[in-house]
């Protein structure tokens, strides 16, 4: 169920999304838009304090990921598909590397059939290759 019927778990999963986006990926996306070159000279001297509160956020998550499979229990939310999808954003860094649970969670939800399917139809869609959306 990707939100539950009770009042208490749709809070929570609502909690979960808006944390998503609006505590973890301002920073990530940050980090993203210097990493492509996307930022001057004064993105370089930004990158350690954003990687900094990357780490902060994360060991929120960590904490919470090393009780349960996924953010808002023991099923799979909506909550996961927009924490999965905003740390797709880091993908290609070493940012998650030290949050082992962190990285477990985020390697589970892409594992999901439901989502492998959902990104090769974008690939198809976008006439990209196989595997370029991963």
């Amino acid at each position: 169920m990707l939100i539950p019927a009770d009042l208490k778990g749709r809070s929570r999963v609502t909690q979960w999304c808006c944390t998503a986006l609006s505590t973890i990926e301002p920073t990530l996306l940050q980090i993203q838009v210097i990493d492509g070159g996307g930022q001057e000279a004064t993105g370089a001297l930004r990158r350690p304090a954003l990687v900094d509160r990357t780490g902060e956020k994360f060991t929120v998550l960590e904490k919470q990921l090393s009780a349960r499979p996924y953010l808002a229990g023991d099923g799979f939310t909506v909550a996961d598909i927009m924490m999965t999808t905003v740390l797709r954003e880091i993908r290609k860094t070493d940012l998650i590397e030290r949050f082992p649970a962190l990285k477990d969670y985020f390697a589970r939800c892409q594992a999901r059939p439901a989502w492998r399917r959902t990104l090769r139809a974008y690939e198809v869609r976008m006439g990209a290759p196989e595997g370029a959306a991963y």
